[in-house]
């Protein structure tokens, strides 16, 4: 059966898991060491560590002078 559309990838996977599950318990285990790790294509939000476990960039994305001198000044405020 080909998918296609959202979460392809993980229903090839979960076909494969059932299909070796399907088998009789001494054929499992070979049928199990033979499905490929699972692998996304990297369209989610990403792992936690890089999305929830890092600080907010809290630098402004302008750094000319004139963001310098104001923040210099509001500092001295």
């Amino acid at each position: 059966m080909e998918y296609r559309g959202a979460f392809a990838n993980a229903k090839r996977m979960f076909a494969a898991i059932a299909a070796a599950l399907a088998l009789p318990p001494a054929e499992q285990g070979e049928a199990i060491s033979g499905i490929t790790p699972y692998r996304s294509r990297g369209k989610g939000r990403g792992t936690v560590e890089r999305n929830y476990l890092r600080p907010v960039n809290s630098q402004p994305a302008f750094q000319g002078k004139r963001e310098c001198a104001r923040r210099v000044r509001q500092a001295a405020a």
